[in-house]
C-alpha cells in the first residue's frame, strides 16, 4: 500500500459512524476549579467539538450514570448515529444529571451493538472521570470487540483519572487500535475530542502521539497495558 493510499484510508477512518460514551455519574459533580464542575468542563468542551465531528460523520451518543435505582444499570442510548446529530447529543448532555455508578464496561459494550460494528467500520469514544465499578471487567471487553469486530477502533479520554487507572483502560484502546488521551482541563478535554472525532488529524499522525503518551505514562511496563489489578487478570488479560 501507498504513502497516499494510507492517508486517504485514514481519511475514511475519520468519517466512519461513532457513537461518543459520556460519563455522567456521580463523579461528575465534582469541583474542578473556579466555581466550576467536572461536568461542567465537559459540556464545554463537547459544545466546542462535536458540532464539528457531526458535520463530517454520523454521531451518536451513549450516557451512564444517572438515576437513583438500579444504578449500576443506567446505561441509555440517547442519540443513535445519524448525520446532523450536533444539536440532539448537545442536548442530551446540557440535560443529563451527575449520578449514579460507572458501568463504563456496559456502555462501551452498547455503544459497539449500536453501531453494529460486526458487520461495519465504528469507532467508540468513551469520555470517563472514573474505573468501571460495576462487576465488568473492561479488558474481557476489549479481547471480545477485537475478536468480533469488523473494524472497530476504541478511544479512551481519561479525564482527571489517578495513573494507577489508566492500565485497565488502556485495554479497551490499545486492543481495538485506539487512542488513550489523559486530560486534566477543558483545553485538554476539547483537543482530545478533536483528535478522536474529526478529520483534523489522521490516525497515522496520532499513532505516534498515543505511544509518546503510554510511554511517559508508563516508563517501565511491558508493551501491553492489558491491566494489571487481579479483576483484569481473571478477565484474561494477557500480555504479548
Amino acid at each position: 500500500i501507498t504513502a497516499s493510499a494510507a492517508c486517504a484510508e485514514d481519511r475514511i477512518t475519520c468519517r466512519d459512524d461513532a457513537i461518543i460514551v459520556f460519563d455522567s455519574s456521580g463523579s461528575m459533580s465534582e469541583p474542578a476549579g473556579s466555581g466550576t464542575t467536572r461536568m461542567d468542563l465537559a459540556r464545554r468542551a463537547a459544545h466546542q467539538v462535536i458540532p464539528l465531528a457531526a458535520q463530517s460523520r454520523n454521531l451518536g451518543l451513549v450516557i451512564y450514570g444517572p438515576g437513583d435505582n438500579a444504578r449500576c444499570q443506567k446505561v441509555s442510548l440517547e442519540v443513535a448515529p445519524k448525520a446532523n446529530a450536533a444539536e440532539e447529543i448537545l442536548k442530551a448532555i446540557d440535560e443529563t444529571k451527575s449520578e449514579g455508578e460507572t458501568p463504563l464496561t456496559s456502555a462501551v459494550d452498547a455503544a459497539a451493538a449500536a453501531l453494529d460494528y460486526t458487520r461495519k467500520p465504528a469507532v467508540i469514544v468513551l469520555l470517563t472521570d472514573g474505573d468501571e465499578n460495576c462487576g465488568r471487567y473492561p479488558c474481557q471487553l476489549a479481547h471480545q470487540l477485537k475478536a468480533a469486530a469488523h473494524k472497530l477502533t476504541v478511544h479512551v479520554i481519561a479525564f482527571r483519572l489517578q495513573r494507577r487507572s489508566f492500565r485497565a483502560l488502556s485495554c479497551l484502546s490499545r486492543e481495538n487500535g485506539g487512542l488513550l488521551l489523559p486530560a486534566n482541563t477543558m483545553e485538554e478535554l476539547s483537543e482530545a475530542l478533536t483528535q478522536t472525532l474529526t478529520c483534523s488529524q489522521t490516525t497515522a499522525e496520532l499513532t505516534p502521539v498515543r505511544e509518546n503518551i503510554v510511554r511517559s505514562m508508563f516508563p517501565s511496563a511491558p508493551h501491553s497495558l492489558c491491566g494489571e489489578t487481579r479483576a483484569d487478570q481473571r478477565a484474561q488479560c494477557r500480555r504479548p
